[in-house]
């Protein structure tokens, strides 16, 4: 009997040991892990001093990112050292949160090292260095969390070394991007606006501001010499041409979409997207058709496509007036405001008031509108929404018609970037802050214009924004399709400039111009597309797994809470 018990008891010892012992391990696992993001935080911020002013830490609030070679050799080694790390720990071993993170900050850096040894921008963006400059002081200008003093004296601080940016861009650049000697001047025009204004938007002592005066007489006069040093020098050098083998373009797809996903397909998948679009395009606009015309005699496509274009065109003379667009951006605001507060499945976090008002003169932004920057610690109960003034910039025909303006709205002030934001502000997870995933944040904001125009938004006129939605999807579908045929297919220009024309009707002058500027931003239509067809695969996986019992706002709160991880593993953190 006593051997009986022994043997029990050293077996039950040993079970508890081996419990003891795989739990101790998996501690050391995270504990290893999460030493390991706290470090690479600590080190991001001392690297990107502007993106660390954002972010609401103050230690860097002084400098700017430098680009000489000696700071870019560091900054790879140190790269290199945490991938190193990062490859060490055991990531199956990590829980979910931790385990996610792991793979976010394993992209990242492999990213980074292809931004430093291939793709190699700082030797041919030349928009790269001033727009450093640009970020560096606005990052500063409005943080209403610093005090004046302290504002001022950063402003001050940062100013001072402000032309040291330009230094390395002048040892730095070697090739000649038209596209980019273009973004110059309009980035160098912005700030000599913003310095102009600069002194009204500080106060301090007498001394402080002296000396800000005189970094803005230098600056100005570097800023000067840097843009006859463009339109001279830099633009006699060797023109930038990307690589655009297949084998080159799969590399740099699979940094600026995902590794997850085939190059090889994406454009037989648009081109069905193309085709299911206009299906369900024509399918809702042949009733209203009909309304004003004759049943036309249907011989081939094209009558299909006619249809879908008429009431297309009908929809677009609903044109916002130029001299009430001010106010109806206002009455755009209320509107999806108020079905927001009815349908409540969207925002897990109060709605944030907002104000309506004119962008800055000196704002770089090409957009119509545009949401003001966060300030991320900072707990907001009011968000700025910008509107650029109508210039010579914004011709009158390029207004949008009110449905569009309503569907931007609902992109930008509905929980799109900016509850994401707001869910992050939140989350203690900084890392998830510093990386942002594109691909999600695109699909996240096509879904939630989605999700409230199906959920009735327009009352009577919900057609038409169900029209407008699914024509913009269309756009999309188009445009990601002519990124793959001029790159990775290596298809003739003027083919897919015909092609594309006729695919998104649009002028052949537009389509040019879009094929012409592939090269400065690749694949960023793509990233729509793909965004765009995962979340709506996410949703339906999502439906299947709980048999169709969906509760809507659970499924919203969970995506947002997670934030712009990968789309890949926003699957896994959903669904498992």
């Amino acid at each position: 009997m006593w051997t009986e018990l022994h043997k029990f008891s050293l077996m039950k010892f040993a079970l508890l040991f081996l419990v003891v012992h795989f739990f101790s391990c998996s501690q050391s696992y995270v504990k290893s892990y999460t030493d390991l993001e706290s470090a690479f935080t600590d080190w991001y911020f001392k690297f990107h001093p502007v993106q660390s002013t954002q972010y609401g830490s103050h230690e860097y609030n002084f400098s700017f990112q430098r680009l000489d070679n000696d700071a870019r050799e560091e900054y790879l080694a140190d790269v290199q050292r945490f991938s190193i790390e990062l490859s060490q720990i055991d990531e199956t071993k990590l829980p979910e949160t931790e385990y996610v993170n792991y793979n976010v900050l394993t992209k990242f850096l492999s990213a980074e090292v292809y931004s430093l040894q291939s793709e190699r921008r700082f030797e041919w963006d030349v928009s790269l260095y001033p727009k450093m400059i640009y970020d560096g002081i606005i990052a500063l200008v409005d943080l209403d969390y610093l005090d004046m003093n302290a504002r001022t004296n950063a402003i001050e601080r940062r100013l001072a070394v402000s032309t040291s940016v330009l230094d390395d861009a002048y040892e730095n650049l070697k090739f000649n991007s038209v596209f980019h000697q273009k973004k110059t001047s309009e980035i160098i025009n912005a700030l000599h606006q913003l310095l102009n204004e600069l002194p009204l938007k500080v106060m301090s002592d007498n001394q402080t501001l002296d000396k800000i005066d005189s970094h803005i007489i230098k600056l100005r006069r570097e800023l000067e010499m840097y843009e006859d040093w463009v339109e001279g020098d830099y633009s006699s050098f060797d023109i930038y041409e990307i690589e655009k083998t297949p084998e080159a373009l799969k590399t740099i797809f699979a940094h600026v979409v995902g590794g997850e996903y085939s190059i090889s397909k994406i454009s037989q998948l648009a081109e069905k997207r193309i085709h299911k679009i206009q299906n369900q395009i024509f399918d809702l606009s042949l009733p209203f058709y009909l309304q004003k015309n004759d049943e036309p005699v249907w011989v081939d496509r094209d009558d299909s496509l006619s249809v879908i274009y008429w009431v297309m065109g009908d929809i677009g003379e609903n044109k916002i007036n130029p001299e009430e667009y001010i106010s109806s951006v206002y009455a755009s605001s209320k509107k999806v405001h108020d079905a927001l507060r009815k349908n409540r499945d969207l925002f897990i976090t109060p709605i944030p008031n907002i104000q309506i008002r004119f962008d800055d003169e000196y704002s770089i932004s090409s957009n119509f509108a545009r949401v003001e920057r966060f300030q991320l610690n900072n707990d907001n109960k009011g968000v700025e929404y910008l509107v650029k003034p109508i210039n010579d910039e914004i011709e009158l025909e390029s207004i949008l018609n009110r449905f569009e303006l309503d569907i931007m709205v609902m992109k930008d002030l509905s929980p799109g970037d900016l509850q994401l934001q707001q869910s992050l502000t939140k989350n203690s997870q900084l890392l998830r802050q510093i990386i942002q995933n594109d691909v999600t944040q695109y699909g996240w904001q096509q879904y939630v214009a989605s999700y409230m125009i199906y959920s009735g938004f327009g009352g009577g006129e919900n057609y038409a924004y169900a029209l407008t939605s699914l024509f913009q999807g269309l756009q999309i579908a188009g445009l990601s399709w002519a990124e793959l045929q001029i790159g990775y297919h290596e298809s003739a220009p003027k083919q897919v400039i015909n092609m594309l024309s006729e695919k998104n009707n649009i002028s052949k002058e537009d389509a040019k111009t879009f094929v012409e500027n592939i090269g400065a931003n690749p694949f960023q239509y793509t990233q729509q597309f793909i965004g765009g067809i995962e979340m709506e695969r996410l949703l339906a996986d999502y439906k299947r797994k709980n048999e169709n019992a969906v509760n809507m706002r659970e499924f919203h709160a969970k995506i947002l809470n997670e934030g712009s991880i990968p789309i890949s593993q926003l699957r896994k953190m959903i669904l498992n």
